[in-house]
């Protein structure tokens, strides 16, 4: 979802850029293929996933080629959190991002988070093999553009309802015409959240893992171009 964002928005600023990973269909994988076989790619970033760059043999050579050309130019690997509490859980390929500096030695490597704890910090820097010339830059997570609010939602039934309601009613006045992104624990909630927005007039649909990433795109794209004004998701968006 994050990347698909990112390109999407950089696309729109006329950036030269493309994604790769495992949801990309075969004839546009092919395509991308081709164009960073070229002698000068037009294309100036290239947004991947550890398991693409580390585990899949298919686009490991084609990395390495780039490598062996002089064509990388910087690795940056954003929510670098990832790299440590998905690594540790249930993305164990993650971990093996460790081995990018023996792959792509002397290529400069960036690791960017916002939300990494002293513990999760001291973790990143422990698997890719940071030494004590590694600059670290540090800012505190408060910042003048997020306001952060924390209102109590209830238990009961009756209380969910009455918090669903002022959010309904705060999306049909203090925020009419925004976008906003409601989150649930589990796939199911998502879907019942949803559907009693709906209910209450609110263009809503939900977002999880168990979504096809065709449909994930659509659900995505309809929210940022403001068709829905509202998503139920899990962490997976």
């Amino acid at each position: 979802s994050l990347i698909y964002d990112q390109v999407e928005a950089l696309k729109k600023k006329w950036i030269k850029c493309e994604l790769l990973n495992g949801d990309l269909p075969k004839t546009k994988k092919n395509k991308l293929f081709k164009e960073l076989e070229k002698t000068f790619p037009g294309i100036k970033l290239l947004y991947s996933t550890p398991e693409s760059i580390m585990c899949n043999e298919e686009t490991k050579v084609i990395f390495q080629d780039l490598f062996q050309r002089g064509l990388l130019s910087r690795i940056v690997l954003d929510e670098a959190h990832c790299i440590s509490t998905w690594g540790h859980e249930f993305r164990p390929n993650y971990l093996k991002v460790k081995n990018i500096k023996n792959l792509f030695p002397d290529i400069p490597i960036a690791a960017f988070t916002a939300t990494a704890t002293e513990k999760v910090n001291a973790d990143i820097q422990d698997i890719l093999q940071l030494d004590d010339n590694t600059r670290i830059f540090q800012s505190s997570f408060i910042r003048k553009n997020l306001n952060i609010e924390i209102r109590s939602r209830g238990s009961k039934k009756d209380e969910i309802k009455d918090c669903l309601e002022t959010i309904v009613e705060e999306l049909n006045s203090k925020y009419e015409n925004q976008s906003a992104i409601m989150y649930a624990f589990s796939r199911n909630k998502c879907e019942e959240l949803s559907n009693l927005l709906i209910e209450m007039g609110i263009q809503s649909d939900f977002y999880h893992a168990g979504l096809s990433a065709k449909r994930r795109n659509e659900i995505q794209t309809q929210w940022l171009e403001g068709e829905l004004q509202i998503i139920c998701a899990t962490i997976a968006f």
